[in-house]
C-alpha cells in the first residue's frame, strides 16, 4: 500500500507530488492527462518566473520536473470514486483497478459552466465553444461572441481578438471583472466591443451558429456571429468523492487543505479556498503534501 494517492494533472497535483516524493513519501498518481487545464490556456503572464508562457510549455516544464522523481503515474485513466475506509483510502477506477493508501489528495480542478439555455446543446461544437484556445481557429476572420466578462472572458476574447475579424463580449452584469490589466487590454482593442448589462436569451442558426439573442434594458437583441465561447465560470470536479462541499460542489477543506474525512486532502480549483489561480493551485499542493507529511509520522 503506497503513502499517497493523487488524483489530478494540473498545477496542484504535480506540486503535491513533487513535494511529497522530496519528503521520501510512496505516491500513485492517476490523471486523465497531465497538465490538466493547463493545456488548454494559450499565454500565461501572472505566474511568477516568466513574464510570458505558453500553457503547453508550462506543463512540459513540471512534467519534467515530476518525472524526475520516483512517482508511479498512471495516465489516461479516469477515477470513480475516493472514499475513506477505516485508516485507508480507497480510489476506484473506472477501469476497475483498485489503489489503496494511507492519505489521497484530490487536485482534479474543474470544468467550464454551462448556460442552459435555448440552442446551446443543439449548436455544441457547432459555432459553439466551451474553450477559445481550442477551437478559436475555426473562427479566422469571423464575427465572435464571448459571453461572460469575467477573467476568462476576457483572456479568452484577447486571444479571439487575433483570429476573428470582430468580437463581442456579452456580460450579464454592469460591468467587466477580473485582472485590471487585461480589461485595460481589452478597452484598447479596436475590434472587441463590451456589451455590458446583457442576458444572452438563446443561440439559433442552421446547421451552425448564426447567432444569439440577448436582452437589455427591457429589450430583446439579436446579434449575428459565426462563433460563440461560453465562459462563464466553473464547476468542481468534486463528484467523486462524499467528503463535505459547499453549494457550489466545491470540497469543503481547512487551511492545512485537510477535508471532513481524515485522510483525504482536496487542492486546487476543486476546493473552496482561493480564487482559481495557477499560482494559488501550486501552492496548496504544497501545503496538502507537507501536512499529509506530518499525517504519517
Amino acid at each position: 500500500m503506497k503513502d499517497l494517492t493523487i488524483i489530478g494533472g494540473g498545477p496542484a497535483a504535480i506540486t503535491a507530488a513533487i513535494y511529497a516524493a522530496r519528503a521520501k513519501m510512496t505516491i500513485t498518481l492517476v490523471t486523465e492527462e497531465l497538465g490538466g487545464y493547463l493545456t488548454k490556456t494559450d499565454k500565461i503572464e501572472n505566474y511568477p518566473g516568466f513574464k510570458t508562457i505558453t500553457g503547453l510549455e508550462l506543463t512540459k516544464a513540471l512534467e519534467e520536473h515530476l518525472k524526475s522523481y520516483d512517482v508511479e503515474i498512471i495516465e489516461d485513466e479516469t477515477v470513480k470514486t475516493v472514499k475513506q475506509e477505516n485508516n485507508e483510502v480507497i480510489t476506484e477506477l473506472e477501469n476497475g483497478q483498485i489503489l489503496k493508501s494511507k492519505i489521497a489528495i484530490i487536485a482534479t480542478g474543474s470544468k467550464r459552466k454551462k448556460l442552459g439555455i435555448k440552442g446551446e446543446q443543439e449548436f455544441a461544437n457547432k459555432g459553439i465553444t466551451y474553450c477559445a484556445v481550442c477551437d478559436g481557429s475555426l473562427f479566422q476572420d469571423q464575427e465572435v461572441a464571448v459571453i461572460g466578462g469575467s477573467y476568462a472572458g476576457t483572456k479568452s476574447a484577447m486571444y479571439l481578438s487575433k483570429i476573428a475579424k470582430k468580437v463581442y463580449i456579452i456580460e450579464i452584469q454592469n460591468e467587466l471583472s477580473g485582472e485590471e490589466l487585461l480589461i485595460e487590454q481589452v478597452k484598447k482593442t479596436e475590434n472587441i466591443e463590451v456589451i455590458t448589462g446583457a442576458k444572452t436569451l438563446e443561440i439559433y442558426g442552421d446547421e451552425y451558429v448564426k447567432g444569439l439573442k440577448y436582452e437589455t434594458n427591457n429589450e430583446t437583441k439579436n446579434l449575428e456571429v459565426q462563433g460563440i465561447s461560453i465562459e462563464i465560470g466553473l464547476i468542481p470536479n468534486s463528484e467523486i468523492t462524499n467528503v463535505e462541499k459547499n453549494k457550489e460542489g466545491k470540497i469543503i477543506v481547512t487551511d492545512d487543505m485537510k477535508t471532513s474525512s481524515n485522510k483525504i486532502f482536496a487542492a486546487g480549483d476543486v476546493n473552496n479556498k482561493g480564487k482559481e489561480q495557477i499560482i494559488i493551485a501550486a501552492a496548496q499542493g504544497c501545503i496538502a503534501a507537507l501536512k499529509t507529511k506530518e499525517e504519517l509520522k
